[in-house]
């Protein structure tokens, strides 16, 4: 079987070693208006006292690049709070060695190449952009944890990076930014920027399919509908800007802060590995991110260690000391309970979803559950047959997968909960 590797496995840094004393740094470039303009939009208060998007910033401004080196996490985090003092936006390019970047803005247009002035390099400090919209899959998940970016944006920032950040990425410090639509009336709900330093260097083409890899499993877990979303994958590119700042006009900003830190043991973010599964009937192999384990199986989505027992499981439901809330462990039982259901042969019929979704209900209504409303109880009721029927369709697809690839190669890729029989 051919099995190819999308990026090497050196041997890691260990947390001391990405600290000062490691002799590492690396060029982080920002770019600012010379006249001190903050690079990005504008809000400004509408006749119902609403902040509302007034004007956007023109990369086809003036512009003046600035080099900054960093060598940890903590220099990177602190780079970019002085560059959102400063009104600038950040690029995941570096200047070319002896090129001069003149302050014209068309530069971050022009495409990578051999003439560029801004290239693209392998870095450990990035950010990674949540974008939620409205209508979106994690949306609904964030308004059933009734998430307030105007009452707790400490909380809400928090909330978003469990829900849509990859479990790698939070295996490290990340430093949190809510963007311009946070409070806005015209925001998609929340959009923020996280910041965070990897153990060791990646290109942006890899970051990128990282990302990919992680949307394309929430949106496999009905928490997506686009393997470009909620992790914004357009990011990945050295001239593609990350807007730092916003301006409030008619009135103090509507949000209480906007950069803080989501505090870690570890000084720096785990950098998982992509590998290439062979997938039958399929032109092109699957990618998934190795655990280092020694099997192929994706990283899990989030970092909770369950319980064994399914029944274990349905009792961290709720809210409290000790408890899970209701989504994710929600998520995990249905996944759970549709993998036994494949192993076992049960077939996907209306009356097997009805009765494991009335079983669930009622541990859902006996859950203790702090200011939720009824409204809020039964959308995760709702949600359960949701959860069964599109879990059930994934499990049975990786078994039929792995049936074949078994059968045409003799290699078995297990994954957890779903052995083969």
């Amino acid at each position: 079987m051919k099995r190819g590797l999308s990026c090497t496995e050196p041997k890691r840094d260990s947390d001391s070693s990405a600290g000062p004393e490691s002799g590492y740094s690396e060029q982080v470039l920002f770019f600012g208006d010379p006249n001190g303009i903050a690079a990005g939009k504008i809000y400004a208060r509408d006749v119902s006292g609403r902040f509302v998007v007034k004007s956007n910033y023109s990369l086809a401004k003036q512009l003046r690049p600035r080099d900054v080196s960093v060598r940890n996490a903590e220099g990177f985090f602190d780079a970019v709070r002085a560059a959102t003092k400063r009104g600038e936006f950040l690029v995941h390019g570096v200047r070319k060695h002896g090129a001069k970047v003149t302050a014209d803005g068309l530069i971050l247009r022009r495409k990578i190449g051999d003439d560029a002035t801004v290239v693209e390099v392998a870095r450990r400090g990035w950010a990674v952009d949540v974008d939620l919209k409205q209508a979106s899959p994690l949306h609904a998940a964030l308004c059933a944890e009734d998430v307030d970016v105007f009452a707790d944006i400490e909380g809400a920032a928090a909330t978003v990076a469990r829900l849509a950040l990859p479990g790698w990425m939070r295996t490290g410090p990340l430093l949190w930014q809510a963007s311009g639509s946070c409070g806005s009336a015209d925001a998609s709900y929340a959009r923020f920027h996280y910041f965070c330093w990897l153990d060791r260097p990646l290109l942006p083409a890899v970051m990128k399919r990282l990302l990919r890899c992680h949307n394309t499993d929430l949106q496999a877990e009905g928490l997506s509908d686009s393997p470009h979303a909620p992790c914004d994958t357009a990011l990945y590119q050295g001239v593609q800007p990350v807007y730092l700042s916003a301006t409030f006009e008619g009135g103090p900003d509507p949000v209480s802060k906007r950069l803080g830190v989501l505090a870690s043991k570890r000084l720096c973010s785990r950098a998982p590995t992509i590998v290439t599964v062979p997938q039958p009937n399929a032109d092109k192999p699957r990618e998934v991110i190795s655990n280092g384990k020694g099997g192929n199986e994706p990283l899990p989505v989030d970092d909770i260690s369950w319980p064994g027992r399914i029944e274990e499981c349905l009792s961290l439901i709720g809210d409290g000391p000790g408890q899970h809330g209701f989504h994710r462990p929600l998520l995990h039982v249905t996944w759970r309970m549709a993998c036994d259901a494949v192993r076992a042969g049960q077939a996907l019929t209306e009356k097997w979803v009805q009765e494991v979704a009335a079983k669930l209900g009622h541990v859902i209504d006996k859950a203790p559950s702090e200011g939720r409303s009824a409204d809020q109880i039964e959308h995760y009721k709702a949600e359960v047959a949701r959860y069964l029927t599109e879990g059930y369709a994934k499990a049975a697809a990786r078994q039929r997968e792995r049936l074949a690839l078994a059968q045409r190669t003799g290699a078995l890729h297990p994954e957890p909960g779903l052995p083969l029989k």
